[in-house]
């Protein structure tokens, strides 16, 4: 009995491997991550961190967490600061673990400002983490404001 081939394979049933240029993406838009560790918050102990954003940059930012080493209760704020302005940005509150997403996201041109407070019986740890994408001035109003029409 013979098996007539078909198709378009070979006829050896080899496989061939092709390689594909990955692209890569290039913008003027980079990642941006600040990571912070807090050692050491007292029961009702709390504190502010100021994060300065680089000159002529605007930092969008759209993820937010905060989190400690033990199951208590946290106050977490995010202020904006721009010449001697405080916005707030979200005020949050939850248990150990906080993620504050904004899906829009959120610019920072100035500086920023971390508000926590330890509502809980128990001295823990926060890591605090904000994540999003940093870009200059000009490409951030070149991309907001591209006229309509």
């Amino acid at each position: 009995m013979t098996v007539k081939s078909w198709g378009t394979g070979r006829k050896d049933y080899s496989q061939n491997v092709e390689y594909s240029v990955e692209p890569v993406i290039r913008g003027p838009q980079t990642q941006y991550v600040y990571y912070l560790e807090i050692s050491d918050v007292a029961s009702g102990g709390s504190g502010t961190v100021d994060v300065d954003i680089t000159a002529d940059t605007v930092v969008m930012l759209y993820d937010f967490y905060l989190t400690s080493t033990a199951n208590v209760l946290l106050d977490f704020n995010i202020f904006a600061l721009s010449n001697g302005t405080v916005a707030t940005v979200f005020r949050d509150r939850g248990f150990q673990n906080i993620y504050h997403p904004i899906p829009q996201g959120f610019p920072f041109f100035d500086t920023y400002r971390l508000s926590y407070k330890n509502n809980g019986n128990k001295v823990v740890d926060l890591a605090f983490t904000a994540a999003g994408i940093y870009t200059s001035e000009k490409a951030y109003y070149l991309t907001i404001n591209l006229p309509t029409g």
